[in-house]
């Protein structure tokens, strides 16, 4: 195993960038303390794999100062951290970076760019102030800033494999309901990315079948993109798509019963894991090429094809007798 990654929001905690972190010691400290948690549990291991931690990230937008740190800008992110790096010892205090850099132990951090409105932010919420107080009374997700478009490809070494030994995958990561979205997708492919990875919190729909939808995206933007798609779900699903759409690994534990048939809904509320190989396709496909030009271009055909005269827009016709 070279990488774990987690659901979204599984850490209940905010991280900080290094300008709050010196502001808010209290907070740095709950950080820290979470990924040396996180570090012990593969402790002692030569190589051990990266995580990729889904978390809420504040940082400071310019030069405001607030005593209450929720009032700053926050992400929904994806943190990559190498756990090698992570202080050990729980009881020595770590001072904060330098402002402007970010800690050692962070590789890499992808924020969510295309953001769920009404849910995880307040459409005109800068010109109409107390629709944007209403909905944060409503809801329990702070008003999210959205991520900068063209970020960078997370690059981690895989384990060796019999043909090639190590080799360095370029990740790209679609957060929650960026899965939905093919062009963020195919963003990702087109800046090198081979292996997207989705993080989501899905509790919100509770036991429904909310899961199928989200399946079947996964499938299509594989398909679409040629790329491998990675899913861990905080309530399911938890899988994987090959390139081609086919999905592979399930979570563990399996079923109380051995042999008993595994129904596409048995990782929704359930305890597990799941361990995928990961699978690059280094062919294009046309939608990564073209995007959705052709179907603009067939709408364009459609919508001036209806204004032209044609026989089946001709005039007045005779009944036959």
């Amino acid at each position: 195993v070279f990488a774990v990654l987690w659901p979204e929001t599984m850490i209940p905690w905010e991280f900080v960038d290094s300008e709050l972190a010196n502001r808010f010691p209290d907070v740095w400290e709950t950080e820290l303390r979470i990924l040396q948690n996180v570090a012990s549990t593969v402790a002692g291991e030569e190589a051990p794999p990266a995580f990729l931690l889904g978390a809420v990230y504040q940082f400071r937008r310019g030069d405001e100062r607030h005593g209450w740190i929720g009032r700053y800008g926050a992400h929904d992110s994806c943190l990559l951290v190498d756990p090698a790096l992570v202080p050990s010892a729980l009881e020595d205090p770590v001072p904060p970076p330098p402002p402007g850099a970010r800690p050692p132990w962070e590789r890499g951090r992808h924020d969510k760019v295309v953001l769920v409105p009404g849910g995880e932010y307040t459409p005109l919420g800068d010109v109409l102030v107390p629709l944007r107080w209403f909905r944060s009374l409503v809801s329990v997700i702070p008003e999210l800033d959205p991520g900068e478009r063209g970020q960078t490809p997370f690059e981690l070494r895989t384990s060796p494999s019999r043909h090639d030994g190590d080799t360095t995958v370029p990740f790209g990561t679609v957060i929650c309901f960026e899965l939905m979205f093919p062009s963020a997708c195919r963003d990702w492919r087109g800046r090198g990315a081979e292996v997207l990875l989705n993080t989501a919190n899905d509790a919100w729909f509770g036991p429904t079948g909310f899961r199928a939808p989200i399946r079947a995206a996964a499938a299509l933007r594989a398909a679409e993109t040629a790329t491998s798609v990675v899913v861990a779900g905080n309530t399911g699903p938890t899988s994987a798509w090959t390139p081609t759409g086919r999905a592979y690994g399930r979570l563990r534990p399996p079923p109380p019963n051995a042999g008993e048939a595994i129904s596409p809904d048995d990782d929704t509320f359930r305890e597990g894991w799941t361990s995928v190989p990961v699978v690059t396709d280094p062919a294009s496909t046309p939608y990564v090429r073209m995007g959705d030009a052709p179907l603009f271009a067939l709408l364009v055909l459609v919508f001036v094809g209806g204004l032209l005269p044609g026989p089946w827009r001709g005039g007045r016709g005779t009944m036959p007798s």
